[in-house]
Parts: C-alpha cells; structure tokens; sequence
C-alpha cells in the first residue's frame, strides 16, 4: 500500500497483509490503513461518502458518532470522530478515502490515546498517497 502521512512521535511499522492492510503505531496513536476494491466494499460510497464513512464507524460497533469533515488531500475522502467505549478520552477518527480513478477505496482508523484531537486531524490531513 503505497500512501504517507505525517505522525507527531516516533512509531513502529507493523505489517498484518501488505497489499491490502498495514498498521502503525506509537504510543499515542495506531493508524490502520486497508485497501478494500470497489466492488468488495460493503457500504455505499457512491450515494453519500459521509453516510458510508459513519456507516464503517457503526459497523465497528462505535455508538458515539460525530460529523468530522472532508479530508483536503484527495477528491472523495471524509472522516468522523468516535471515542472508545470504556475510554471517552481515547478519540478515534475514522475516514474512508475513494480513488476512483484505481477502483479503489481506504478505510482508516486512527486512534489517538492521549486524547489530542488537533494531532489527528492533522495525521489525516497528512495523508498523501505515493503511487
């Protein structure tokens, strides 16, 4: 998976299955990045990226949903703020990116435990893909 970001701390790579998901964290923060195709994904994007974004967030049994925003760097991309369950101090965002050009779409989950909201956006405005 072919895609950079930023990150606020020194963090470790771990690589679960290179070509469709890759993981990397710290101590404050873990990023998941998969590559799901078009026609493998489960929620529909086309209609409405924020309804598919929250519908990944419910899907991963988060209740707490806020509206987040657009992510700058790519066409089709939004994200929305969650928290953990037994932590509503852990923030977690989850964004979903469309490249349609690849046929291809990203879901990410970020999550910040140290609770610094401005550090996550920031990781996800960071995202670029290298392709």
């Amino acid at each position: 998976m072919k895609m950079k970001f930023e990150f606020p701390e020194k963090y470790d790579y771990v690589e679960i299955m290179e070509d469709y998901f890759v993981e990397y964290e710290s101590e404050n923060y873990a990023i998941g990045l998969e590559k799901v195709p078009y026609d493998d994904q489960d929620v529909d994007f086309k209609k409405s990226i924020v309804s598919a974004t929250k519908q990944i967030a419910k899907d991963m049994t988060f209740t707490k949903i806020e509206n987040g925003a657009f992510l700058t760097n790519f066409e089709k991309a939004y994200y929305i703020i969650t928290y953990e369950e037994d932590d509503d101090r852990s923030i977690v965002f989850i964004a979903l990116i469309v490249d349609e050009k690849n046929k291809m779409t990203y879901e990410i989950d970020l999550y910040c435990y140290d609770g610094n909201k401005q550090n996550g956006i920031n990781i996800l405005n960071s995202l670029r893909f290298t392709h």
